[in-house]
């Protein structure tokens, strides 16, 4: 992770999701996106959480990291230790939302630890005809 990550680590309940987002709104400001870009953005990190921690622990933690980069994008990584140590399912309907709201997602497991990926830019998301 470069210097200029963001970091937080927050317990693995819905009460404190609001964190992960103001962090996110704070970064996305930070980088110049429009506002509905912000919104899209910070709902994708959201639905990220919320995948994750129906399947965690509420004694763990939930880890977003978020790393800017240089032409504006942003990588979002959301992470925790789940009960099964599984990825999300693809065919998902959360899967799918977060599909729609940024342009890369993706998911991997490494030793239990579950992660998933969000890319994003300033600009609109593509959407395929």
């Amino acid at each position: 992770m470069s210097s200029s990550t963001v970091r937080l680590e927050i317990p693995a309940a819905s009460g404190y999701l609001v964190l992960a987002r103001t962090a996110v709104a704070a970064m996305c400001a930070r980088l110049d996106y429009p506002l509905d870009r912000l919104e899209d953005v910070k709902l994708a990190v959201d639905e990220a959480c919320s995948l994750l921690l129906g399947d965690t622990d509420s004694a763990e933690t939930l880890t977003l990291a978020l790393q800017p980069g240089e032409d504006g994008s942003l990588k979002a990584i959301v992470s925790a230790t789940t009960r099964h140590g599984k990825a999300p399912k693809q065919s998902s309907f959360a899967w799918t939302v977060l599909s729609a709201l940024v342009e890369n997602v993706s998911a991997s497991v490494e030793d239990g630890q579950v992660s998933i990926a969000l890319q994003a830019s300033r600009g609109d998301v593509a959407v395929a005809s």
